[in-house]
């Protein structure tokens, strides 16, 4: 159990000036789904940064989705 309590949260404060990057960055200090938002959202900017082709791939049927 006390591996779980080692890094602290922080809560995220919004306000109107806050932009969706911003937000977006703030959120890695968060618990839960919002840690692993910023995390991609890291990941993509890396992503566009390098020269890389990105492909979509859908996991499914196509025609239901």
């Amino acid at each position: 159990m006390d591996s779980f309590l080692r890094t602290p949260t922080h809560p995220v404060e919004i306000d109107g000036k806050t932009t969706v990057s911003e937000l977006l960055s703030k959120m890695g200090g968060a618990s839960f789904q919002g840690k692993n938002l910023s995390l991609a959202y890291s990941v993509w900017k890396q992503m566009l940064a390098d020269r890389t082709t990105i492909f979509l791939g859908l996991a499914g049927a196509l025609v239901p989705a």
